[in-house]
């Protein structure tokens, strides 16, 4: 796997002063955010999938999953939430209880923009796998670059030439809004 994830992982590990848990299924959360929640964090990285489970879930989604987000599936996380959810990377979610140490341990499903929120102007060739919490922006593979579009149409309003450049330079620019202790900067 490209060395994308051990500088992802350094990054969101510089925020570990503000707390650490490693659950025995290898879920890693990182920066408490009691300010958003109790049981709020700053980042997760859920657990990794088998080749099995991502076989599955290709069939779930019934569209090819882009070879560099299975290897992202499989090697590093089964999705992930940055920045108290300003950027999520859906996975497959295996339960849907609502009780909150369930369900804040599971990334958002990878299904529902694929299948049942699919935008109606997508194309067979876009493979949704993420978004924006803020606006509800989205984001698609088409081939190997990266889209990011509105909440209601694929029309782009961003673009990265890969999966590796939009992760990385989108975790920098994100750290830009938040202070030291993950809050959210308040721009007036």
């Amino acid at each position: 796997m490209a060395n994308y994830t051990e500088i992802l992982f350094q990054k969101m590990l510089e925020y570990e002063y503000l707390g650490l848990q490693t659950d025995e299924d290898g879920s890693v959360f990182i920066g408490k955010a009691p300010h958003i929640a109790p049981k709020a964090w700053l980042h997760k990285k859920y657990r990794k999938l088998s080749i099995i489970e991502i076989d599955e879930l290709g069939e779930k989604v019934q569209i090819e999953i882009p070879i560099i987000y299975k290897e992202f599936l499989n090697v590093f996380s089964n999705g992930l939430n940055l920045f108290s959810d300003s950027l999520s990377l859906d996975g497959l979610r295996s339960n849907y209880n609502r009780d909150i140490d369930i369900a804040s341990k599971q990334p958002y499903s990878i299904i529902t923009p694929n299948i049942t929120e699919r935008f109606t102007d997508a194309s067979s060739d876009m493979f949704f796998f993420g978004g924006y919490c803020l606006d509800g922006s989205l984001l698609y593979f088409r081939g190997i670059k990266i889209y990011k579009c509105a909440r209601y149409t694929v029309k782009p309003t961003f673009e990265w030439n890969s999966f590796e450049e939009m992760i990385l330079l989108e975790f920098d620019r994100l750290a830009l809004l938040f202070d030291k202790d993950g809050k959210e900067i308040e721009v007036n």
